[in-house]
This record gives C-alpha cells, structure tokens and sequence, in this order.
C-alpha cells in the first residue's frame, strides 16, 4: 500500500476523528427475529468440499458466498482471489458481512469489476485489496437497486478501466474509511436516482486517466440528492477533487481538498451544473492549491457556505457569479479566503455575505462584483448596494486582515493566538458550532480540537416557486454504528444494528482538526504543574511503545478484538497513520494487552483518546485502562464517564487493604487528547507514599497522595473498551500511540 497518504495525514490531521454519529438512531420499521448468525472463513489454501471453518475453511469466496445467508459473515484470509458478485441481501438488522479476517487484507485481482454488487441491500463489505479490474464501471461496484450497503476499509487502486467505487441508482449506502488511488476515472462515484448515500472518512488521489472527467469524488444528476461527503482527504486528481454536478442538496463538510492541478478543471469543491443543481450545505471545508477555484457554485444558486477556508488557488476562492436564471441566491457566512488569485467573486445573485475575511498579502481584499475587481472591502460593499461584506458592519463585519494561520503554506490551517479571526464569527452561529466563545472565522476553531454541531443548519428560504425542488433536505438518512462483524465462533450471536433511515434534516457532523500542531490544546488552560523531561530517555528506562503503524496488533502481547470490533484503522489515528478504533455494540470486552512491565514499582504511562461522540446515557461509563499484577490483580485504572451531558474520566490505584483511591471526576473534551498517568508503588512497609498523577494535555488534573500500596507492583496493562459496558454504550472510540517508561515522564 502506498504510504504517503499516511504520511499527509499526519500532518493534515486525523480528519477520520470525525466519523462518529450526529444523529438520533430510531427503532427500525421492520421487525426481524433473532438467529443464530454463522461464520465461514474463505482460504486460499482451503478447498470447497471442507466444511467452511477457521481449521477447515473454503478455497473460494463464490463457494463462501453460497453458504452464508442474511445475518452471517464470510472471513477471507489474505491471499489473492479473483474478482466475485454479491447476488444474495442480508435484511434490516441483519446484515450479510464479506470480511478480511482480522488485519489481514485478501486482495481481488482482475476481472471486469473486482467486486459487483448486483442489485443487493444489507451488505458489509469490509477490508479487502482490489486491484486490475478492467471494466469501465468501477473496481467495487453498487449497481442499480443496491441499498442499505457498507463499503469500508477497502483498498482500491491501480483499476485501468474505470472509477475506484460507484453506486448507480442505489440509496442509503455508507462508503466509509476506503483509500482509493490511481484508477483511471474517479475515485468514487455516485449517480442516477441515488439518494441519502454517505461519503465519510475516505483517502481519494491521484485519478487522472480521463482528464476531463477524472474528480477525485464525483457525485452526479438531477434525480441524486442529499448526499452526505464528510471528512475526505481529497488531492492530486486531474479534474475537480469534489464534484456534485446537476445534483442537490447535499452536505459537504469537513473535507481537506487540496493540489487538485492536472489537465481537467482543478477546482476543489466544484457544486452545481445545469438547472437542477445547487441547494448544498458546505462547511467547515479547507480547499487549497488548486489550479482553478477553491469552491465553486457553478451556475447554482441556494448553497449555504459556513466557516470554510480556501487557499493559494489559481483562480478564486469562493467561485459565486453566471447563475442559471432563476437561481436562488447563496449564502457567505464566516469563511476565509486568503492568498487566491482571487479571494471571492459574487454577483447579484449572491444574497448574503459577511463574517468573512478576505486578504492577500499586497494588502488588498481582492474581490469582485459583476465582474469588476475591487481592492477594498468599502468600494466592494458599494458596489453590491451596500448589501455584501460591510467592513464596518459591527458585529456583522467583514475583515481585509491577514488571517493568520500557524502555516498555510504547508497545509496547517489553525489560527494563531493572536489570529483576528478568533471569536469574530456570526455570533448566532449559523453552522451551530461548537465554540469557547463566539465562533471564529474559519475552519478550524481555536481552543476547540474537534468542533462539532450543536444545531441543525438554517438554510435560507426558497423563494423561487417555478422549481420543484423542496427548500430544504427531507430524505437524509440517519447515520448510526456501521453494523459490527459477528463474534468469531460457531455460537449465536447478537444481530448488528440496522442503520435506521428516517426523513430528518442533517445536523452538521464534526469539523476538522490539525493534529499536527506540536502541543494538543489543554482542556484546561492554565499551564501549572507541567512537568518537564530531566534527562535523556534510555532504553533501560522504556517499557514499551507502538503507535499501531505496522497496522495490527504485533507489536502487543495480545488483543481481544470480538470479532474485529476492535481493530487497527486510519480513521483512528490520533498521532500519525493509523490508530486503534474500538466498535462497542454489545457489551463484549475489547482491548488489546502489553505484558512487558515487570514487577514494576513506578510505571509512567501516556496515551491518546478521543471520546469520538460516543453514545452514553448519563452516569454510564467503562474502563479504558487498566493495570494489573502478576496475579492478574487490578492496581491501576481509568473510568470513562458520560455524567450531565460531557465526558470525563476517572483514575484510582489500589490500596494494600484491597480498597481504592480515586481522583474526582476530571472533565475532558470530545476530540483527541493525551492522557499520562504516573503510578508509583509506596517504597517500604509503612512509608505510606505511594501516589498517582494525572494529566490531559500536559495539565496536571489529579494527584493522589499518601498511599499504602508497597505490596503492589504492576506486570500487565489492557487498552481499549476493558471492561464494564454498560447497554446504553453504543459507538465508536478512538485510543492511539501508548508509551511506557519507567521514570520518566512522557509528554506528547
């Protein structure tokens, strides 16, 4: 697999943070019994006369396929196969899952489309390589009629005849976390009579076999509407990195879109196209070095634009001028356009623009109006009738300043401290963003590491009667846990959730982060007690380190995945490429385990966490960390907490008599943080001077003092979901990058 996208990723920020679920799941409209799922396992080595376990597995996916019905999984081991049709459905609350066994990513070679599925609903297909399909559809194909469908975790690329992923007239489907590269069309496709598909978490460059032609994400035609693309890394694709020719209603949000510069348009986030388009919802998007627009409304009218950010492309920024007569008009509201040939072109159709800034570094906001240029952001609110950008609009103004990114040249876009974009935002803040105080200019909020919606969007008011569009977005579906492989043995087996499709708005799902930024922002700000490394650290002094880079569980002594609920992803990564996603749906434990502490009587842990709007009813919680003895006893542990409405956690380190010190409740964000936690064994008998210290991000939040605890020594440590889930727990977390030392304290 080529790695440099991981290695963009960590600079650019774990955008696959951002996958968990904004949306109320509701009961399902179909009532399906409960049975007894079964699992096959699929090996090249295997033969189809065996029985189609893990000891006696099958040589081939169709025999596989043949066997399994609604409810079940088919685990393929690695090795090459060639390309196979899903012909059979799973059904609401029971899903037909196609998987690559654990870390292990069998590769579909060849063939006309590597995967089809024919017409199908309630499928997972999950974890495979696909590559030499040679057909002009796509390497993974969703044709006509398939709903309801997963597709995640996949690998495609190097397909010669077509796109990387396309659904054709299918509804309701979830491409999520997928790296899809070098295929001679577009990375992924949706069109004709498609609606309320999701586009989430996925890595999409370098498509450039048909220039004119070659999107990084194309979703396309009158009849395909409300379209979920959230949180996509999209670059290096000839034509335009996201494109929603002719269709409507879609959601755009928290895409990093950049370098889109080969033969075709190369334009960033391009909207519109005929008369049938427009009416999208795009936020909290960072569009840069683009050969032509960072956004562009093509000829569409009635899109909102909130809090997004274009950079150093060829042409304009934000892109809003040859309507389509009869076009409603479009929404500006706290974006940043900075350093484009231009930085913004509106025109009489462009209804509401201020909260922005708008600046190059000649010092001119370098803007137009019905085509003419303005080097002011006066002459140009004179021009547009005094209704676009006032600089002097109070708390409504528009700003000519230099933003003042922490690095934008080299793809960094956080504000600075001393950035005047900060807190200088619509205060009624239209997106319903997350915000300290008011609400920044721009992508990325300052003091916030994950922004996430506190309320629905506000589109503007359809005023046009001729069309037949509705005014807002009626068919989104509603996200929920993509459904969970079934539990790796020959039992029964709890049924993994339906996504539930209800015709609600969409809320705004999470906004991007900047991982890359050197210090993590400290939930609490006062930087008191923050230690500092004294010396050099040996290796006598670490215990064990793995950021899961290798992408599995090699590096650690063991791992309880249930049946990959608990897996290695780079939707998880936290700090680099990849990271640990731990997919709680039932209460089955998950955790992975490092035995090389060693009587240890001081043991010095950091790690990263993300809560990733988990789903918890008030006073829930379950352990994310533990310590034991050599006898398996727990001396040190961290309680996750959901309690009035935010998250926190807990620590406490046992007691010679078998009872627990416990820190009070320490509140933390939703969004990645470092967690450190310094144990330490009392020294003698009667010393009564053991301890416990607690940081998030570098803040000291707990010390616990005073300990009878000479006895105690710690052996062994678990990561993940470890224990104590509670039913009303349901979600995704994200963990990544443990250190151990023995002394010394870690840092980020």
């Amino acid at each position: 697999m080529n790695k440099k996208v991981y290695r963009f990723m960590s600079f650019m920020g774990a955008l696959a943070l951002m996958l968990g679920s904004f949306y109320s799941a509701g009961a399902s409209s179909v009532s399906v019994p409960l049975t007894a799922a079964k699992i096959y396992y699929v090996s090249a080595t295997g033969n189809d006369a065996n029985s189609g376990t893990l000891t006696s597995p099958f040589k081939t996916i169709q025999k596989g396929m043949s066997a399994v019905i609604a409810g079940d999984t088919l685990y393929v081991r690695s090795g090459t196969y060639p390309a196979f049709a899903v012909t059979k459905s799973g059904i609401a609350n029971s899903y037909i899952t196609i998987s690559g066994y654990n870390s292990e990513k069998p590769v579909i070679s060849g063939g006309s489309t590597g995967i089809r599925l024919s017409g199908v609903s309630y499928v997972v297909i999950r974890g495979f390589e696909v590559v030499k399909s040679s057909g002009t559809q796509a390497a993974i194909f969703l044709a006509t009629n398939s709903n309801h469908n997963v597709i995640e975790g996949n690998v495609v690329h190097d397909n010669p005849g077509g796109s990387g992923i396309m659904i054709e007239a299918g509804s309701y489907n979830k491409i999520i976390n997928n790296i899809v590269y070098n295929n001679f069309k577009v990375g992924l496709k949706i069109r004709d009579k498609s609606l309320s598909n999701e586009l989430i978490g996925n890595v999409v460059y370098h498509h450039v076999g048909d220039p004119p032609n070659s999107d990084g994400i194309a979703v396309s035609g009158s009849s395909t509407k409300y379209t979920l693309i959230k949180n996509n890394t999209v670059y290096d694709n000839a034509d335009d990195g996201i494109d929603t020719w002719d269709s409507s209603y879609n959601t755009v949000v928290g895409n990093v879109v950049h370098n889109q510069r080969g033969a075709g348009d190369g334009n960033g986030i391009k909207l519109g196209g005929t008369a049938t388009g427009g009416h999208n919802t795009v936020i909290g998007n960072i569009s840069y070095n683009n050969k032509r627009d960072g956004f562009d409304s093509n000829h569409s009218g009635g899109n909102v634009y909130y809090n997004n950010v274009a950079f150093g492309n060829g042409n304009v920024g934000f892109e809003d001028v040859a309507k389509i007569v009869g076009s409603d008009p479009s929404t500006y509201i706290n974006n940043i356009g900075y350093e484009n040939a231009k930085n913004f072109s509106a025109s009489k159709f462009t209804a509401v623009s201020h909260n922005n800034i708008w600046y190059s570094n000649s010092g001119g906001a370098n803007i137009r109006y019905e085509g003419t240029s303005y080097t002011t952001l006066a002459s140009f609110f004179a021009a547009s009738g005094n209704k676009l950008d006032n600089p002097n609009g109070g708390a409504l103004a528009s700003l000519q300043v230099n933003p003042q990114f922490v690095n934008a040249s080299a793809g960094i876009f956080t504000l600075q401290s001393s950035s005047p974009a900060i807190n200088k935002g619509d205060s009624t803040n239209p997106a319903g963003l997350k915000a300290i105080s008011l609400v920044d200019i721009g992508a990325i909020e300052s003091g916030v590491s994950a922004i996430t919606s506190t309320a629905p969007v506000s589109l503007p008011t359809q005023t046009n009667t001729a069309t037949a569009i509705p005014a807002t977005p009626t068919k989104t579906s509603t996200p929920t846990a993509i459904p969970a492989t079934s539990t790796q043995t020959s039992t029964a087996t709890a049924v993994p959730a339906t996504p539930t499709q209800t015709n609600t708005p969409t809320a705004i799902p999470e906004m991007p982060t900047q991982a890359s930024i050197s210090t993590a922002i400290p939930v609490i700000p006062t930087q008191t007690s923050l230690p500092v490394p004294t010396a050099t650290i040996t290796a006598s002094d670490l215990i064990f380190t793995d950021g899961f880079e290798v992408s599995d569980f090699s590096a650690w002594s063991s791992s309880t995945t249930d049946a990959n609920d608990l897996s290695v992803t780079s939707a998880a990564a936290l700090q680099g490429g990849y990271g640990l996603q731990a997919l709680i749906d039932d209460g089955n434990k998950i955790f992975v385990s490092d035995d090389r502490p060693n009587a240890e009587s001081h043991y010095q842990v950091r790690f990263y966490f993300d809560p990733n709007s988990i789903t918890m009813l008030n006073g829930e919680d379950f352990y994310i960390f533990q310590g034991y003895t050599s006898a398996s006893a727990t001396v040190l542990k961290v309680k996750f907490i959901f309690s009035n409405g935010s998250y926190q956690l807990k620590a406490s380190l046992l007691n010679d008599d078998t009872t627990w010190t416990s820190s009070s409740s320490i509140p933390i964000s939703d969004s990645s943080q470092f967690i450190e936690l310094d144990w330490q064994a009392a020294t003698a008998v009667g010393a009564n001077n053991g301890s416990l210290t607690v940081w998030v991000n570098g803040v000291q939040q707990a010390s616990l003092t005073g300990v009878d605890n000479d006895t105690q020594r710690m052996d062994s440590v678990q990561l993940g979901a470890v224990t104590g889930i509670d039913p009303g727990t349901r979600g995704i977390i994200f963990l990544d990058a443990l250190e151990s030392h023995r002394q010394t304290y870690i840092g980020p």
